[in-house]
Order: structure tokens, then sequence, then C-alpha cells
């Protein structure tokens, strides 16, 4: 639907793209406030339906269980998900802050976080696409 508002009416497209960012904005402040989320425990991470991988300031076991909530900014939704670590290895070059990689597999992930998940990833893939397509023109 966007696509044909682009195409006929380009202001009003970059108008709804602007408040359409507003609100996420907006909505992502409202999440990080009513949760646990803080700049000093929030790392990005790789995501997937069937695990995650994300950079971390200290060694974490193989093995080891972790409870992780994930802010998910596409769906704007927050859940709480465990999961153990399959393995954990030093990175070279990167963050320095975060010298080591964590790899996750989910353990008793729900139907409906499983689904919330994948819709995340289907979305922010859409979003990596648009960006590039439009990188190159």
């Amino acid at each position: 639907m966007m696509n044909r508002v682009e195409r006929k009416e380009p202001e009003i497209a970059e108008y709804l793209k602007l408040m359409e960012s507003k609100i996420s904005f907006l909505a992502q402040a409202v999440m990080k406030q009513g949760n646990d989320f803080t700049d000093r425990n929030m790392r990005k991470a790789n995501i997937s339906a069937s695990g995650l991988a994300f950079e971390s300031d200290a060694v974490i076991e193989t093995g080891q269980f972790l409870e992780i909530k994930l802010l998910l900014t596409s769906c704007l939704v927050g859940i709480v998900i465990y999961g153990k670590v399959i393995y954990c290895k030093a990175v070279g070059g990167g963050d320095i802050a975060l010298p080591f990689q964590i790899g996750i597999d989910y353990v008793n992930l729900q139907e409906q976080d499983r689904e919330v998940l994948i819709k995340h990833v289907v979305k922010r893939q859409m979003q990596q696409i648009r960006e590039q397509k439009r990188s190159l023109l």
C-alpha cells in the first residue's frame, strides 16, 4: 500500500514515514520505561527462530542456561525467553568492550513467541532489502 502512495503522492508518503518513525520511537521509549531495558544491559543480537548470538563483556560457560529479555523494535514487542549457551568464543577486532560472542539455543520456546520472532526476522530482512535498494538509487 505504501508503494502506491509513494508513487501517487510522494509528499504524503514522506509525511507518513516521518509519523511512523516518531510513533515507533515513542513506543520504544515507553517499552523501555516499563521493563528492565537499560543501555547497560542492552545488546544488539543476531536473532533467528531457533537461537540467537550476541556479544558479551564476560565469558559465559557452554551449557549454562540464561533468561533473555528481548525488545523487538520492528514489532514493538518485548518477550522473555530462555536459552542454553552453545558456544562462547573470543572475537578479534570488533568492540573491545564486548570481546566474546555467545551463541544461544532457545529452550522451551512458546509457539507464540516463536511466531513473534519469525515475524520480527522477516520484517527486519524486508527493511534491510528496502534500504539496500534505496542506497543503489
